[in-house]
Order: C-alpha cells, then sequence, then structure tokens
C-alpha cells in the first residue's frame, strides 16, 4: 500500500491525525468499525469506516508523520520554484535551509523547466 492510497480516502487532516498518533506502527484495521475503536476514536466513525472498506481486515505498515511531511515539502519547494520564486524566499517560506532548496530543485531540475517553458508567453514576429 502506498501513502497516497491512504490520503486519498481521507481529507488531510484525518490523515494528519491518523499518522500522528499511528504513523510508525504495523496496524490492523478491521473489517467492521466500531465508534470506540481507537482508530475511530483518532480520526472520528466516518474517515474510520471508509478506512475499514478499503483495507478489508489487513495490517498495514504505516510511515511516520515526518516522513508525510518531508514529501509534502518537497512537492511544495518545487511547486513555488515553479512559479519562479528564488531560493531565499522558498527557505523562508519553507522553514529550510536554501542548500536544500537547491538541492530538491536540482533533483526536480526537469520537471521546474518544464513548467516555466509552458509559462513563456509567446512571441510574435512584427516583420
Amino acid at each position: 500500500m502506498k501513502l497516497e492510497d491512504l490520503e486519498s480516502i481521507m481529507d488531510e487532516a484525518d490523515f494528519v491525525a491518523f499518522l500522528g498518533h499511528f504513523g510508525g506502527r504495523r496496524l490492523y484495521v478491521p473489517k467492521n468499525m466500531g465508534a470506540d475503536h481507537p482508530i475511530s476514536l483518532v480520526i472520528g466513525l466516518g474517515a474510520a469506516k471508509m478506512l475499514a472498506d478499503y483495507l478489508q481486515g489487513e495490517s498495514v505498515d504505516l510511515p511516520t508523520l515526518d516522513r508525510y511531511n518531508r514529501r509534502f515539502k518537497r512537492k511544495k519547494i518545487r511547486e513555488l520554484r515553479k512559479q519562479g520564486k528564488s531560493f531565499d524566499m522558498i527557505a523562508w517560506e519553507c522553514e529550510c535551509s536554501r542548500r536544500f532548496v537547491v538541492q530538491i530543485c536540482r533533483d526536480g531540475k526537469d520537471e521546474i523547466e518544464a513548467e516555466w517553458q509552458a509559462r513563456k508567453p509567446v512571441q510574435l514576429e512584427l516583420f
């Protein structure tokens, strides 16, 4: 199971609460979820039932919330760079070092440059 799969069946607040409480563990998710189950108490019965329907009595190894936050931060850095923001501004907004921003942008260079090319205005020849 991928992190994106779990993320797609819950809203962000429930997902963050779920990983914050259960992250880093192997968790058994029963097929039938009751209101008094620990998962329901953390994310609410509605989200817990959706999770139970999705996993159908499986155990799942959950990443930590820190891992999710790092992935989210990398994505945000690339998005801000695509918008043309400077390395320094991105580092300030994402509360990380400029060096980290440069490294992430270097890793996603092709994706960022493709976005910049798509945003360039078309220059028409006059004569």
